[in-house]
């Protein structure tokens, strides 16, 4: 009796992980290109986002009160003993910490106005969209690699196929272009968390 080698499905023995990774680098790439250059953008909620990353990096604190008075005073603020905080969940302004980093940076060097003045111009739009665009992105990249273990297919190459199709649909035919990366919402860091966490149960459930 001759024993026969069983593949998991959805993952060839001529995988070439290296392809797979220049794919999901072109794919974050592209989408990240795409969700910048798109005009539209929202400031509702997340009024507050940037202005907590700001806080957080500078000042190590979630208070605003280093930013009164605020652009449209009274709302998404919650006043707690005199002190001024976001009404509405925080934790996605650490999404935004990197890009405050990299905007003082490039105010030391002269060429930005910094984070703080940002923040207290009221135009800090464009860093909230820069950082869920890179949110977006990486969550597509993670799509693609959920779909590279759940398609049955066969070749590899076919497969792949498939799963660069599934990862733009997901990129640029749901919310995820036209509200996730738009702005500081809480969908884009939920979308990625949630995609992670499916991958991770896929790689566990295959061993």
């Amino acid at each position: 009796m001759t024993e026969t080698a069983t593949v998991e499905p959805g993952l060839d023995v001529e995988e070439s992980v290296a392809g797979n990774r220049i794919i999901a680098s072109v794919l974050a790439v592209v989408v990240f290109a795409i969700d910048m250059a798109s005009p539209s953008g929202m400031t509702a909620d997340p009024i507050r986002a940037v202005s907590v990353a700001v806080s957080l990096v500078h000042y190590h604190s979630l208070s605003l009160d280093r930013f009164q008075p605020l652009p449209d005073p009274g709302y998404a603020v919650t006043v707690v003993n005199g002190h001024s905080y976001p009404l509405f969940p925080w934790a996605v302004s650490l999404f935004a910490v990197p890009w405050v980093i990299a905007e003082d940076l490039l105010h030391k060097l002269g060429i930005t106005g910094g984070s703080v003045a940002m923040v207290r111009s009221g135009h800090d739009w464009g860093l909230q969209v820069v950082s869920m665009a890179t949110v977006v992105a990486a969550a597509t990249v993670v799509v693609y690699f959920i779909a590279l273990r759940v398609l049955r297919l066969h070749p590899a190459a076919r497969r792949r196929r498939w799963a660069v199709a599934v990862a733009l649909a997901f990129a640029l035919a749901t919310p995820a272009w036209s509200t996730a990366s738009r702005a500081m919402w809480q969908h884009g860091p939920s979308m990625l968390c949630i995609a992670l966490g499916l991958l991770f149960a896929l790689r566990a459930q295959a061993g």
